[in-house]
């Protein structure tokens, strides 16, 4: 048992924002974490898929055929083999990003739920999409950035830089809770095990 300060005089009183938004997460239904996990990992899947469409090996039809511009052959090897799992690939990450999307507004009023389901996971997954991505145009590409490889960099890039903002964004927004929460009811701490303590006022 521990005693909460006199500054705490009724059941409202530590009804703060940030309690809300942690009570609240026991009342999201379990299956928006199913769909947050699933459109993350449909996000990770894409992206990881992508950038082996920037691999340039000719398919053996291309190889048996006389073509003196190596341009051209160049061209048709990369439609030939991979223009196609590219549009797959990019479709499955951009149902992926839509999902995210749409669980943010759906709950756009839980900073902790948002942050912790959407875009550090987001941010994540992204970032082993930018991984994929230079791995694959060094070893695979052999160093060339052509406009595919443009492409996907940008694609990939600009999702882990966007998620990775709006997860600072919404640490932010998180301090500014706990601190107006710390300053009413005191600080707690994870406790032994993560059971949790009360630690009172300026401790």
């Amino acid at each position: 048992m521990y005693s909460v300060s006199s500054a705490v005089t009724s059941v409202a009183d530590v009804q703060t924002a940030y309690v809300n938004m942690l009570m609240a997460l026991d009342h999201i239904h379990w299956l928006y974490d199913v769909f947050a996990y699933a459109f993350c990992w449909l996000l990770l899947a894409g992206f990881i898929v992508m950038p082996q469409t920037l691999t340039k090996t000719l398919p053996d039809i291309i190889d048996k055929v006389d073509i003196s511009d190596e341009e051209l052959k160049n061209a048709l090897k990369l439609v030939v083999t991979h223009v196609g799992l590219f549009y797959v690939a990019g479709g499955v990450s951009g149902f992926g990003l839509l999902g995210m999307l749409i669980l943010w507004w759906q709950w756009r009023g839980n900073y902790i739920w948002i942050l912790q389901k959407l875009f550090i996971p987001g941010c994540f997954n992204a970032l082993a999409g930018v991984i994929s991505t230079v791995v694959s145009i060094i070893l695979l590409n052999k160093n060339k950035w052509d406009t595919l490889s443009i492409v996907t960099m940008s694609v990939v890039g600009g999702v882990t830089l966007g998620c990775g903002l709006i997860a600072i964004i919404y640490y932010w927004l998180i301090s500014r809770l706990q601190k107006k929460h710390i300053a009413l009811i005191g600080k707690h701490s994870a406790g032994r095990a993560g059971k949790g303590r009360y630690k009172g006022f300026g401790l």
